[in-house]
């Protein structure tokens, strides 16, 4: 059985491991990582977003506009001096001429403007070192005057925006992205030393995790208040309802913030409705400025933690109780969620889903085997015990456990019984062998009901004679007493069988009974073909012999039994009698019967 449960554990591990590589449990783990790592906080003032809305659509129809709208509203916010100015907008294709030089000569006026591109890829994540194999830029004239950053956006399997590449490669030249050209302008206008990307954790393909700030906060008056970005219109700009000096020193984002523009996607924080593109940028760089990042933990720590996870449990879960594994497993999951929090409070990501499912499918698995276990159990206890003793005893025996009964052989004190039915002989050369075996079975049926009538074990049956034993494998507090009730029980029901089989058969036959209390080894003897469940010694052969000596009808005790119930028998003392196999002759009663108690 341990071996299948181990085999059955080396599975589950195995398959975790394989899920975890290839992040096959995805939803549920970015459901856990959204819930521990994503939380809504302050916007950065330093940001604006300048919207292609509704309302300046509105305004000026369609999109794409006429590009003098983009000349116009580049020179009125440079008349506040920003920062810097990302038009996450691509220029890719030529326009009117005369429109496109205004807007080339309003742009080479500056270096403060970030321009958009964009990577195309057969398959990027087997891309090999993150290779584009094809841009799209700004057309030629613009394209010389600024600098550009891709914008590329890559979603993970269940629709959401998590992470950005900060760079990629085309023709073995680095591409950056849109929001880390911003960054680096940004700290060059205001002296700051910027993030170089060895200092900033990616992934594999370049990604950077993204900290969303924009969200919805439950106050604590149970309202819900939405964080975003500064957000203007478009057309206010250029109609002069926001004055230039709006824009001071700030990173001004332009980009399309209307529905009706493919340029949304949806985000851990905002699941129900889409998040505009250059909205996605103002998170990545507000991440960039503060410095401070989420760092996923590799493939060998996830996998390491997981381990771990493998001992806890495989120590834990096969050691102790169901009710006590609930405890334990409910432990294990608020200790592990409590070390994920932990994690994310130092911004640091690691699986949150594998170990948690680990402990749960183990928790269930050692459940499952100790049902099994159980099961089995029963169906040993019973095929064992179930002719020998007592329902009762049975369901004790069970209720206990099999490790209780020692079946490997134990000293332990017991009482032995021994009943034989007087007379057999002549009755057996008398009556026809089928009213033999018949008279033979109500007699032993008598003799069983009163021994598990006291809770005794049958032993075995040795042609007419029975053997059982009191206090074993269950311990009863006054064995030698339920032994000699049962005896008096037996000889007492004996008496209408007899009466019954005499007028029927004309034979004469009664029980002879002996009990001897002592040290006995119990347990399953036998060879390799059949074993039982039996004990031998001293003790026992003695309790044969006195068997040996009783007459019809007669209970025979020996004086360690006669110590044990004196007080609640009537006897007759028989005096002394040598016994095969003792050197000392010893004291013997004969029970007549209860005084005390039934």
């Amino acid at each position: 059985m341990n071996r299948t449960f181990r085999a059955l554990l080396g599975i589950v591990l195995g398959l975790l491991i394989i899920f975890s590589y290839f992040n096959t449990l995805y939803p549920i783990e970015y459901a856990l990582q959204d819930t521990f790592y994503q939380k809504p906080s302050d916007v950065a003032y330093d940001i604006v977003i300048v919207g292609i809305d509704e309302e300046s659509l509105q305004e000026y129809g369609r999109w794409p506009w006429n590009r003098d709208k983009i000349t116009k509203l580049v020179n009125t916010i440079q008349k506040g001096n920003p920062a810097v100015i990302g038009l996450d907008i691509l220029f890719s294709e030529k326009s009117d001429e005369a429109t496109d030089n205004e807007l080339v000569n309003e742009i080479k006026k500056y270096d403060n403007v970030i321009l958009a591109e964009m990577g195309k890829f057969n398959n990027y994540t087997n891309s090999e070192n993150f290779t584009a194999i094809k841009m799209v830029e700004p057309f030629d004239k613009l394209n010389q005057v600024a600098k550009s950053g891709h914008i590329n956006v890559f979603i993970d399997k269940d629709g959401k925006v998590r992470k950005t590449p900060l760079y990629y490669l085309y023709n073995n030249d680095v591409v950056y992205s849109f929001t880390y050209e911003i960054y680096k302008k940004y700290c060059e206008k205001n002296n700051i030393e910027p993030l170089e990307l060895d200092k900033i954790p990616l992934d594999k393909w370049n990604r950077m995790y993204i900290k969303f700030n924009e969200g919805y906060e439950t106050s604590n008056n149970g309202e819900e208040n939405e964080i975003k970005y500064e957000k203007v219109s478009f057309n206010k700009i250029i109609s002069g309802e926001i004055p230039p000096d709006y824009f001071e020193n700030r990173i001004v984002l332009v980009g399309p913030y209307a529905t009706g523009i493919d340029d949304y996607y949806y985000t851990p924080l905002i699941q129900d409705e889409p998040v505009f593109g250059i909205q996605i940028n103002a998170n990545i760089i507000q991440n960039l400025l503060e410095g401070k990042f989420k760092t996923e933990a590799n493939d060998y720590v996830n996998i390491l933690i997981i381990v771990i996870m493998v001992i806890i449990t495989s120590l834990l879960f096969r050691k102790i109780r169901p009710i006590i594994s609930i405890i334990v497993m409910a432990s294990l999951l608020s200790g592990y969620i409590f070390l994920c929090s932990l994690f994310s409070s130092l911004d640091y990501n690691v699986y949150i889903s594998y170990p948690i499912i680990w402990i749960i499918l183990h928790y269930i698995l050692a459940l499952l085997m100790r049902y099994v276990e159980k099961m089995k159990e029963i169906k040993d206890i019973t095929s064992m015990f179930g002719k020998y003793v007592s329902p009762k005893i049975v369901k004790e025996l069970i209720s206990k456990g099999e490790q209780t009964l020692k079946l490997g052989g134990t000293k332990k004190y017991v009482t032995l019984f021994f009943v034989d039915i007087r007379g057999f002989t002549s009755m057996s050369e008398k009556l026809e062998p089928e009213i033999v075996v018949s008279v033979l079975n109500e007699y032993f049926e008598t003799c069983v009901n009163s021994i598990f009538k006291y809770d005794g074990t049958l032993d075995k049956f040795v042609g007419d004679e029975i053997m059982a034993v009191f206090n074993s494998p269950i311990d009863l507090p006054n064995h030698e007493l339920a032994a000699v009730k049962a005896a008096i029980d037996m000889r007492d029901s004996g008496i209408e069988l007899h009466d019954r089989i005499k007028e029927e058969y004309g034979v004469d036959v009664r029980f002879g009974i002996g009990i001897n209390s002592g040290e006995a080894i119990i347990g399953n003897i036998g060879t390799s073909f059949k074993m039982d469940y039996t004990c031998i010694g001293d003790a026992v052969n003695t309790a044969a012999r006195l068997q040996g000596v009783a007459t019809q009808g007669q209970i025979i005790i020996s004086k360690i039994v006669y110590d044990k119930v004196k007080d609640y028998v009537e006897v007759t003392d028989l005096g002394e009698i040598k016994v095969k196999g003792k050197e000392e002759a010893i004291k013997i009663y004969q029970v007549d019967k209860l005084v005390v108690g039934e």
